[in-house]
């Protein structure tokens, strides 16, 4: 993952069966061991279909700026 703060241990992908995208987000430092700091997939989060709309839920969470979000996007649609 791509934000700083958040780059050790995060992971992004496709959940086959939500069919939907989805963020598990571990800011660096904390333990993993009670699952993610931050969850986005359903059923918490809508369906997440376009990697503009995780990028966008992404910098919600963490508190990156607009440029950080694209960065993201891009980097996501490279992955897909």
């Amino acid at each position: 993952m791509l934000i700083d703060g958040w780059d050790h241990r995060s992971t992004w992908g496709w959940d086959v069966g939500a069919r939907s995208l989805y963020a598990q987000l571990i800011r660096n430092g904390n333990s993993d061991d009670n699952g993610p700091d931050v969850w986005i997939a359903p059923p918490t989060t809508p369906q997440i279909l376009l990697p503009e709309t995780l990028a966008k839920a992404i910098a919600r969470v963490t508190g990156v700026n607009f440029e950080t979000s694209r960065v993201v996007r891009r980097h996501l649609c490279r992955q897909l």
